[in-house]
């Protein structure tokens, strides 16, 4: 088949005209000849006549053929560019009225969005590898309404500091506590320049994790099967679901609270 002939079935044929295998094949069998019988036609085809006369019928309402009297009947096909340039048109006309009433339906569709998204219930959001959060993160604090336990790894709280953390946690007015990883006391210092929280270091973590009474955010470092997680912090396994994540990462935080230090020794 020539490159020209493939084309014009795959892109007018088939997107165009939403036209199948075996229509493109009897419309490309209709075009070969000045009149064609649906007998004929079906034994070119090789399908059955009941076929046909569904294929054919698709093919009028698309302007592509009609039938001409007699017995038996016959079918001719339109002028090709003239018939699909008819439907080309046609779905022009359509997807500027679709675009005229685009305004109003995507109106309608974000308020429906938005009242899905309200938090009436904790979600749970799994990250794998080293995927970037910040936005994600920043933008769970503002609406938890009890507190917010954060382990993050230093360089990590050092680009949240960036990304203007310590205002977020600020205007967030809920008891916020942080565990991470320093080396040294320069490191250490700088961790503690962000205000209206608590926080602590433990050398042995790796793993993200942000836990809020309206949603969690665990990162991971394995391939793992739906709402089953191991963290790489303490080699704790968690077993959680979207409805229970909240209380058990808080238990588990607890837990590595009290084995961190106020200092990074």
């Amino acid at each position: 088949m020539s490159e020209s002939k493939q084309a014009f079935e795959d892109h007018v044929l088939k997107s165009l005209l939403d036209l199948d295998t075996l229509e493109i094949k009897s419309y490309m069998t209709v075009l070969q000849y000045p009149k064609i019988t649906f007998m004929m036609l079906a034994k070119k085809c090789e399908i059955d006549r009941s076929k046909i006369y569904r294929v054919v019928s698709k093919f009028e309402s698309l302007g592509l053929v009609e039938e001409v009297g007699g017995n038996p009947l016959k079918i001719i096909a339109i002028e090709p560019e003239y018939a699909i340039r008819k439907n080309l048109e046609r779905k022009k006309m359509k997807l500027e009225q679709i675009e005229k009433n685009l305004d109003y339906a995507m109106k309608d569709l974000k308020e429906l969005f938005n009242e899905s998204k309200d938090f009436t219930s904790p979600r749970f959001a799994v990250i794998q590898g080293t995927e970037n959060v910040y936005s994600r993160i920043t933008n769970l604090i503002p609406k938890a309404k009890l507190f917010c336990d954060m382990v993050l790894p230093f360089n990590e709280l050092r680009i949240q500091y960036f990304y203007k953390l310590p205002d977020v946690i600020e205007k967030a007015k809920i008891p916020v506590r942080i565990i991470t990883n320093v080396k040294s006391k320069v490191e250490m210092n700088f961790a503690k320049q962000i205000k209206n929280c608590d926080i602590r270091f433990n050398k042995n973590i790796k793993a993200r994790m942000i836990n809020t009474d309206i949603g969690s955010i665990v990162e991971l470092r394995m391939p793992i099967r739906k709402y089953h997680y191991k963290t790489e912090m303490n080699n704790t396994n968690l077993v959680t679901n979207a409805d229970h994540s909240t209380e058990i990462n808080k238990v588990y935080f607890d837990a590595l609270w009290k084995k961190s230090r106020v200092d990074h020794r």
